[in-house]
């Protein structure tokens, strides 16, 4: 398992073939691991090589159909790949299993703001916004919906939230699938947590 947190922590440094190689070493020992074979689709994605990530996460949902991470993983993937009903059907899937997880809709309203849905996603957004005024939602995923919508400004604030609250999801604010470029607001952020601007 010590492959798998130092590609976590390699992938947060953005250093992508390093942690590409630790997961594969992982997966040499532990063939079978669910965590381990989720884990190499999700290195694959962030590197870019998306039907590669596809590819992992089909196997980890071989093993366990209903892993969760495995499913996010692949719809992740087919997300990134831009083929938006089969993320669709995933996301719905996440959706259904965590019943309405604060972060399963976040994908969701990305995957709508992908197909041109900026409303709809709105609309989940608002509920989302609604849900956190009376329990806890976590500010990442309120973010993530701000990013893709363009909004740098509520984005970056929810993000700093989630820093505020130490998220694990914060590891990751420099890769570019989550970033905020144009807030200077941003670059501070990721000097606090450590990373390069």
């Amino acid at each position: 398992m010590a492959h798998i947190w130092y590609a976590n922590l390699l992938m947060s440094l953005g250093r992508w073939e390093e942690a590409i190689a630790q997961v594969y070493a992982a997966r040499e020992l532990d063939p079978f691991s669910l965590i381990v074979n989720t884990n190499v689709a999700w290195v694959l994605s962030g590197a870019g090589r998306h039907e590669e990530a596809v590819a992992a996460a089909r196997h980890a949902l071989a093993l366990d159909s209903t892993y969760l991470q495995a499913r996010w993983r692949l719809a992740g993937g087919m997300h990134a790949l831009g083929r938006l009903d089969e993320a669709r059907a995933q996301v719905d899937w996440l959706i259904a299993a965590t019943d309405s997880g604060a972060s399963a809709l976040g994908f969701l309203a990305d995957v709508l703001i992908s197909g041109g849905q900026q409303d709809s996603a709105r609309t989940l957004l608002d509920r989302l916004l609604q849900r956190a005024a009376i329990s806890y939602v976590p500010p990442y995923s309120i973010a993530g919906i701000y990013r893709a919508l363009g909004d740098d400004e509520n984005g970056v604030a929810w993000m700093t939230r989630a820093f505020d609250e130490r998220s694990n999801g914060i590891a990751y604010i420099g890769n570019d699938t989550v970033g905020f470029s144009r807030d200077p607001r941003y670059g501070a952020l990721l000097a606090r947590v450590g990373l390069p601007k």
